[in-house]
């Protein structure tokens, strides 16, 4: 069923779907990071964090980390189109990690989730097109 929507209402409506497309792929891609993530204590997995804008706050302490998936949005509350968002990992040894310095995770695994993840991103874009 085709949802009836004024030419007024047309910008807004616009902007709530993009919106929700921003939402669900920065969602699907923390996601997707923190389980793919090598573990050992799993300060890794907990240390992934989204900034709006670019990159922001510190990494976790040591100690004992939520084995959860949330999200930890940093300086923001909620994603929004035209917004530019950084999931990252401040720890020291995030960049080794990334690059397959564990037997847990090879090399080009964070690629990988990208590139997952822009697939899901057309794909969600084209059906939003469709119908709507």
């Amino acid at each position: 069923m085709t949802r009836k929507i004024s030419i007024a209402d047309i910008g807004s409506y616009s902007e709530e779907l993009a919106n929700k497309l921003v939402r669900g792929i920065v969602l699907n891609v923390n996601r997707d990071l923190k389980k793919e993530s090598p573990v050992a204590s799993g300060r890794f997995r907990f240390s992934w964090q989204v900034g709006e804008n670019g990159p922001v706050g510190g990494s976790p302490d040591v100690g004992n980390y939520p084995g959860d998936t949330r999200i930890r949005r940093m300086n923001y509350s909620r994603e929004k189109a035209g917004k530019l968002y950084s999931i990252h990992s401040n720890l020291p040894y995030a960049e080794p990690l990334a690059r397959g310095h564990s037997d847990q995770a090879p090399a080009g695994w964070i690629d990988l989730i990208a590139k997952k993840n822009q697939l899901k991103a057309n794909v969600a874009w084209q059906n939003i097109i469709r119908k709507n």
